[in-house]
């Protein structure tokens, strides 16, 4: 069930209408049962801060005999990071991961407008 739940919300946040650009999160993750202990790379559904996030990742376990997972998810997203609960589909348990995100700000200033054209010649 919470397998199901996960990867509906996920699957619901990556295919809503965003006015954001894809972001991507560095970390570790903790994955339950055998795996333990991952590095993870995550690609994330908005690069806006302070909000809800869809992830699809890619983990090393470097203590398990399982070496890689894939996992899909949800979180939130921080300024400059990310906390995503997911389930992965190679290790077959749920994870709980933390790391850096690429975040930009709703209120950054747009760039300031090009110098006007100068005057024709006399």
């Amino acid at each position: 069930m919470i397998k199901k739940s996960i990867i509906l919300g996920a699957l619901v946040a990556i295919s809503s209408p965003a006015q954001a650009d894809i972001g991507a999160m560095v970390g570790i993750g903790y994955t339950f049962g055998d795996a333990g202990p991952a590095l993870t790379l995550k690609a994330l559904s908005s690069d806006k801060k302070d909000g809800a996030v869809g992830a699809l990742g890619f983990s090393y376990y470097p203590l398990s005999q399982n070496k890689f997972g894939v996992d899909v998810g949800i979180g939130y997203q921080f300024d400059k990071s990310a906390v995503i609960l997911s389930w992965d589909l190679l290790q077959k348990a749920p994870q709980i991961s933390a790391g850096w995100a690429n975040t930009k700000s709703d209120n950054a200033t747009p760039p300031p407008p090009p110098p006007p054209p100068p005057p024709p010649p006399p």
